[in-house]
């Protein structure tokens, strides 16, 4: 008896953590996103619709549009970490907790990746021959220091690594930035004059309350005030790291073994990430079925913001860049008008797919009705829908397995790329642009399953 018991005691344990439901399910519209930038960065690779305004003002993006997510789930995180363990102050010892678990929870889902990936680039062999890499770039042949691969994801070597590098900066400089500007020193004041209407005994229970209803207001527009006063600072200062030389500090650089042509300035980011942060983390809304983290982004902004990208672009197409194979923009002012052209991008992207999922579920509604006179129009509405909640399913799986992806096509985009591998040079990134976008996918497929499967077996 005592065995059956235990038996089902511990069926019923794994069926209760099998129905309990995961984190990430909330945040499905931020998924979505992040799986059309990575597949942006495999076309990017792979040269697919390369020479092409598309490629110029929409796939080349990925980058900047990842920083914004990167903003949006860290906020997320952050506000979520708040709400959990109910911190309401703003003591100096309940932040460098939040900060702690902050940096060492995204450093743990990073460098298992990222350890594997670099294990997977060694004994593969691949790592020997990226000597033909630096001969590119004109630098000096350089053994691979193991020591900055593993723990500061800092490897010239492997080619498109730099994004590894950049995020483990970004991961340690966004507590400083979400201290100075998601924390600002009003909210200390704000919680003083609390206290002091919560001590004064003398003011009636009316007052109190019609009192608090304008610190209120007053907190919302003076939040407003900072956020934009703070925003505009910070994508001000990212427009501006499109001037720092590349040889900056180079000789202090080069002392510790840094190429600066390998280190993107997290400076230039900063715009981006806090404006997923500050702006369009508050459109994040909890509700719906299991919880989920909706987006609600008024129609007027995403019109204009749209607006605003497509005006944007033109200027951009036409006055200063119009040749669309120079999709670099390496000239510091372009780099400055496509910074500030991206602001109103992501925000036109994530207004885009949440109309998107919104249609989605209203024909879905008006499935589940009793079906009309016209057979055909129901047949239209269950296709659209069929086919949508497919490509919600695709995108959400790649949007999660973000990282993974990334990091699993890296080893075979440097064998095709540089021609590690002579059995793969019948892919040439000019005629078979569509084959070797497929190959990468495959293969960052296969790595992700790998992970997973190790994670599995520890």
């Amino acid at each position: 008896m005592n065995g059956s018991c235990t038996v089902t005691n511990t069926v019923e344990i794994k069926q209760n953590k099998m129905k309990k439901p995961r984190r990430r399910k909330r945040k499905r519209i931020l998924y979505y996103i992040q799986g059309i930038s990575i597949l942006n960065v495999l076309a990017i690779h792979t040269r697919l619709f390369h020479g092409t305004y598309i490629f110029k003002h929409f796939v080349n993006r990925a980058v900047s549009i990842f920083m914004v997510c990167f903003g949006i789930s860290s906020k997320l995180w952050c506000d979520d970490y708040r709400m959990k363990n109910n911190i309401t102050s703003n003591l100096y010892v309940d932040n460098i907790i939040l900060y702690k678990n902050f940096i060492v929870g995204r450093f743990k889902r990073l460098f298992f990746s990222w350890w594997l990936t670099l294990f997977s680039w060694k004994v593969l062999g691949v790592a020997k021959k990226t000597e033909y890499l630096f001969q590119l770039t004109n630098l000096k042949p350089r053994s691979i220091n193991w020591f900055y691969a593993f723990f500061l994801g800092y490897t010239p070597h492997l080619g498109a690594s730099w994004f590894v590098t950049e995020i483990c900066l970004q991961i340690s400089i966004y507590p400083i930035l979400h201290y100075i500007f998601l924390l600002p020193p009003s909210t200390k004041w704000r919680k003083k004059s609390i206290n002091k209407n919560d001590n004064n005994n003398k003011t009636s229970t009316t007052m109190m309350i019609q009192e608090q209803s304008k610190e209120n207001e007053e907190r919302r527009s003076i939040n407003n005030i900072i956020d934009t006063a703070y925003l505009s600072i910070l994508i001000l200062c990212s427009s501006l790291s499109a001037y720092i030389p590349n040889d900056f500090l180079q000789e202090k650089k080069s002392m510790v073994g840094i190429e600066s042509s390998h280190i993107i300035w997290p400076s230039l980011f900063f715009g981006k990430i806090m404006f997923g942060s500050m702006i369009l983390s508050k459109y994040f809304n909890y509700g719906g079925n299991n919880n989920e983290q909706l987006l609600d982004i008024p129609a007027t902004y995403g019109i204009l913001s749209s607006i605003a990208t497509i005006i944007g672009s033109f200027i951009h197409v036409y006055f200063l860049s119009p040749n669309p194979l120079n999709f670099d923009d390496n000239q510091p002012f372009k780099q400055v008008i496509r910074e500030l052209i991206d602001i109103p991008l992501a925000y036109s992207m994530f207004w885009i797919v949440q109309l998107l999922v919104m249609t989605t579920s209203i024909i879905d509604d008006d499935h589940q009705k009793p079906p009309p006179n016209n057979s055909n129009i129901s047949r239209l509405k269950n296709l659209i829908n069929v086919c949508s909640e497919y490509v919600q399913h695709i995108l959400y799986y790649i949007g999660r397995n973000t990282w993974s992806l990334y990091l699993g096509h890296l080893i075979l985009q440097n064998a095709i790329n540089f021609d590690y591998i002579p059995r793969l040079s019948f892919i040439n990134r000019d005629k078979s642009r569509l084959l070797h976008f497929s190959i990468l996918f495959g293969s960052s497929i296969l790595f992700k399953t790998l992970k997973d499967y190790i994670e599995e077996l520890f």
